[in-house]
């Protein structure tokens, strides 16, 4: 069950992770809309996204279906996040200029409902297994282990599609639909796959109506802490997801070669690394692993700032490995947290609001990519802006044309 239930996560990492690494790259090289614009209409539809994540997690802690209240989520959610991809990669060739921005406003929206529907009664099924301390930590274990292969696919497949397609749109948009299938695949085989799952039902005393509880945060203090401390680190992480592809180009002046071989190592040595991890947590409880994790993680990434052309890939292996280690130990905890502080609110009230908690979650992820994705647009929208030539931008996959600052189209190829 276990396994089952983490292979959704796959699923809704392969969408997450491929949208995050190449979405912002596209948008600007291909579509021809500032990077800064971009930013801030990815950051639009992530604040959207975390508005309608609570409403979310209400519904489904509402719903009454011979499924159960989360699974029918998993079969629609799961529809939903593959057609999110064709959508946003694939630009009809009648769109005009004009009504470019539209389609992306449009096809944001639309990925960040596709992800809530899905991911909110997803996660809030960890929440409703009746597990105990350490149990939720295994469980959470799969999942961990689930979102490095979704990101280790996204990755690394995502880009070698859109080369091995020819590049350009067309490479982009033949890769949407590949990946969408591979959501599609995931998402609905943890819907089949926890038909036996053990959930604990509605409460009996929910009120009706789906409004914001915000009385939650007030009265969980452990809910609330975990909130804080979540949003400011996935802040920074953001920043460093969405900015690295540019990083590998312009600072060390590199291929895809190396930005595949930061995702390969960091994701193996996450995966590899989740019964360390475990061992840990249980040795030295759940907190102090999580600021263990979060010290290394933070030397590790520093330590791009003295980075340069000609980097020696052997660091770059070492500072992967490190972050890949850390990053396991970060999403292993504070995954496992989520459910600790909901039994701790069950325990406290009798009610079952696994939904409630897991969309505020959510929320807190979505707001804390929107300040990332903002932050990263405008930095590079600053830098472009500082140059009236041509921007200097190398392709990551394949020939393709991008724009420059006077407007005209310019063909690169990878050497």
């Amino acid at each position: 069950m276990c396994l089952g239930w983490g292979t959704g996560t796959i699923g809704i990492a392969i969408l997450f992770n491929t949208v995050n690494l190449l979405l912002l790259r596209f948008m600007t090289d291909f579509l021809g809309i500032a990077a800064a614009l971009a930013g801030l209409l990815l950051a639009a539809s992530k604040i959207y996204d975390a508005l309608t994540d609570p409403v979310m997690g209400i519904i489904s802690d509402r719903t009454r279906w011979r499924l159960g209240r989360r699974r029918p989520y998993l079969l629609l959610g799961g529809v939903l996040c593959a057609a999110s991809l064709p959508i946003l990669f694939w630009l009809p060739s009648w769109v005009t200029a004009d009504w470019r921005v539209a389609v992306v406003v449009f096809a944001t929206f639309f990925y960040a409902t596709a992800y809530t529907v899905f991911n909110v009664p997803y996660l809030s099924m960890a929440s409703d297994m009746p597990l105990t301390y350490h149990e939720r930590s295994k469980l959470m274990s799969f999942r961990v282990s689930s979102i490095g292969i979704g990101q280790l696919l996204a990755g690394v497949l995502a880009p070698l599609l859109v080369a091995w397609f020819g590049g350009g749109q067309a490479g982009f948009a033949a890769m949407s639909l590949v990946m969408g299938m591979l959501v599609l695949t995931a998402c609905w085989t943890s819907f089949f796959a926890t038909g036996d799952a053990r959930l604990t039902p509605p409460s009996a005393a929910a009120r009706r109506g789906v409004g914001i509880e915000w009385s939650l945060l007030r009265d969980n203090r452990p809910f609330a802490l975990l909130l804080t401390v979540k949003t400011l680190q996935l802040s920074g992480i953001a920043v460093l997801q969405g900015s690295l592809a540019f990083f590998v180009v312009q600072v060390l002046q590199a291929g895809g070669g190396m930005l595949a071989t930061i995702f390969t190592v960091n994701t193996v040595v996450m995966i590899a690394t989740m019964p360390v991890w475990l061992a840990i947590s249980r040795r030295y409880g759940k907190v102090r692993s999580f600021q263990l994790a979060a010290l290394i993680f933070f030397v590790a990434s520093l330590a791009w700032f003295f980075a340069r052309p000609g980097y020696p890939m052997a660091l770059v292996v070492i500072q992967a490995t490190l972050t890949g280690f850390a990053s396991g130990g970060m999403l292993l905890v504070g995954q496992s947290l989520l459910p600790d502080t909901i039994a701790w609110d069950r325990h406290h009230s009798g009610l079952n609001r696994e939904g409630a908690f897991t969309g505020f979650y959510s929320t807190a992820e979505k707001i804390a990519f929107a300040l990332g994705l903002a932050f990263t647009g405008l930095i590079l929208g600053a830098a472009l802006a500082r140059s009236n030539t041509c921007a200097p931008v190398r392709p990551l996959f394949g020939c393709h044309e991008i724009l420059n600052t006077q407007g005209a189209r310019v063909r690169e190829c990878l050497e």
